[in-house]
């Protein structure tokens, strides 16, 4: 089994791009200027983009991170492996595009030069692009699930939790509001339909006595859920039998510096490299104990009727923006595990920043925090809700200021009668996301503060007017002289943020989300706590 676990090492293969229109990567070939120059198959196509709701930057800027374009013209890529535009050709990673009801974002790869340096695709909405149809590039899916490959069906538990289903490719993702996350699926076997004796030497996979379980490849790209010591499950017969054993997951180091230019080591529990991804699986190495000291040993030879189950912690849940029109929300997941460390040649090139780094501290996270706080107010938890005031708060649209010791519950239960339930039984912040986006207030927006937000994450700004906009101006009392109003100057201010939720394009609210608008400090330790709330209902003209 010693080989065999070596046989899991990843392979890191990366290819020149620069110049290249063929295989052969060794000769430089100059580029053609159009499309009709090219001895290939190849489409002239015109970029677009969706509507939004509100006004985006994305009509004047360029783009850097995929192709978007109408699905009346998908046809022309179902042969397309590459694009030429602006006398660069770059491979198409279409694997990750996803696929909305009238338009889609095609992904495409970077480009790498001889001195390590790479560049995106770049460019305007309306730009014409050169699509070309070369037979001698194979796009290989790089084992992420995506939109068009593991298509979801997305249902609310009773609890408040969410599940999303991918049944083409095997697998169930659980989102529990304790910040856990669950994935599970049915064991898989290597195959090849072309030459199934290439995978023959995999035969050690799910097999009695062995210590490495097969998984669907889809899964390969979620190292969150597989990060080192993470536990892992086996369901004997079935998620529904009771035979069911606990292994750990055993992770190795990659150190993806100066491939890629990260300075972080990730911790790989999940393995694929070329000969895994052309048998259509990846591998997960398990150990019995957590301190990763014995490998494992199955019980016995594993089917297609088994089940493994993977248990990840300290995980975060979003859904992306959405589109004006659209019925199809994507969301993005992430658990930690992944990283185990910085990387020790990036160190030796920059000890400086790696010093820094150790000395630096680790502050708490202000969306999770917000989060936090909206689920206590959902759930109507006071004690929570309590717990995370500062001792003095200010009312962001009154003068009113508040002592936390003598703020009681009948205080809490007429501020959670304001802002209102939602209409679903155990309900929880992922209700909210799923039509709404939680924004943080943005300090370089604009040089005169106007009350602008900008997604938590995301590249949209939008201009968001608040009812409460002028009042919170007001207090000065709040951000005193470290950040906004401090001398009628505005000043970004990195102690205080502003974070409230709005809803998406097409969707009613579910509560009154400006209501939830808070001041969060942030203290010389890091530690978050809320300075600023609103203490009436804020009318929401829509």
């Amino acid at each position: 089994m010693q080989k065999n676990a070596y046989a899991l090492t990843l392979l890191l293969l990366l290819f020149p791009l620069t110049g290249c229109i063929g295989a052969d990567n060794e000769t430089e070939v100059e580029i053609p200027l159009a499309c009709n120059e090219l001895d290939f198959t190849t489409h002239e196509i015109t970029t677009s983009y969706p509507e939004h709701e509100f006004e985006t930057w994305i009509e004047t800027n360029t783009i850097r991170d995929g192709i978007y374009i109408q699905n009346s013209d998908l046809s022309y890529f179902e042969e397309a492996t590459q694009v030429l535009l602006n006398e660069q050709i770059f491979n198409l990673t279409p694997y990750k595009s996803p696929v909305y009801d009238t338009h889609t974002k095609i992904g495409v790869g970077w480009i790498y030069s001889a001195d390590g340096t790479g560049g995106g695709i770049d460019y305007n909405i309306g730009d014409v692009i050169c699509l070309i149809e070369n037979p001698e590039i194979v796009l290989i899916h790089d084992g992420r699930g995506d939109s068009r490959v593991c298509k979801n069906t997305i249902l609310r538990l009773e609890n408040g939790n969410y599940e999303h289903h991918l049944p083409d490719c095997n697998y169930v993702l659980t989102e529990n509001l304790d910040r856990t996350s669950t994935i599970r699926g049915s064991v898989e076997f290597p195959s090849n339909s072309v030459s199934p004796e290439d995978c023959d030497s995999l035969s050690f996979f799910n097999s009695f006595n062995s210590s490495v379980v097969g998984v669907n490849l889809s899964v390969a790209g979620i190292w969150g859920h597989f990060g080192g010591g993470n536990e892992f499950r086996v369901h004997y017969n079935g998620i529904e039998s009771n035979y069911v054993k606990s292994y750990f997951i055993n992770a190795h180091e990659q150190d993806r510096y100066p491939l890629t230019q990260e300075a972080s080591i990730r911790s790989v529990g999940i393995q694929v490299n070329v000969l895994l991804r052309d048998c259509n699986i990846a591998g997960v190495e398990l150990y019995a104990d957590e301190n990763l000291t014995d490998p494992a040993s199955l019980d016995r030879n594993l089917t297609t009727a088994d089940t493994w189950e993977v248990i990840a912690k300290e995980c975060s849940f979003d859904r992306s923006n959405a589109l004006l029109g659209e019925s199809q929300l994507q969301f993005s997941h992430g658990c930690s595990n992944s990283y185990s460390g910085v990387s020790p040649s990036f160190c030796e090139d920059y000890p400086d920043i790696c010093e820094a780094w150790a000395n630096e501290i680790q502050p708490e996270s202000s969306h999770m925090y917000y989060s936090n706080f909206t689920q206590a107010i959902i759930n109507q938890n006071y004690s929570m809700w309590h717990a995370m005031l500062a001792d003095q708060v200010h009312s962001i649209n009154s003068d009113v200021v508040y002592e936390k010791q003598n703020l009681t519950e009948e205080f809490f239960e007429n501020f959670t009668s304001k802002v209102g339930a939602i209409d679903l039984d155990n309900a929880s912040r992922l209700d909210l996301a799923q039509n709404h986006w939680q924004l943080r207030h943005s300090p370089y927006t604009n040089s005169t503060f106007n009350w602008s937000f900008v997604p938590v994450y995301g590249n949209l700004e939008w201009g968001v007017v608040s009812p409460i906009a002028e009042s919170v101006l007001l207090q000065g009392r709040i951000y005193n002289d470290t950040g906004w109003e401090y001398g009628g100057i505005f000043v970004p201010s990195t102690t205080y943020q502003i974070h409230t939720w709005v809803m998406g394009p097409n969707t009613t609210p579910l509560l009154s989300e400006y209501l939830l608008t808070v001041v969060l400090e942030r203290d010389g330790n890091g530690t978050l706590s809320i300075v600023g709330i609103a203490d009436y209902t804020v009318v929401i003209p829509r």
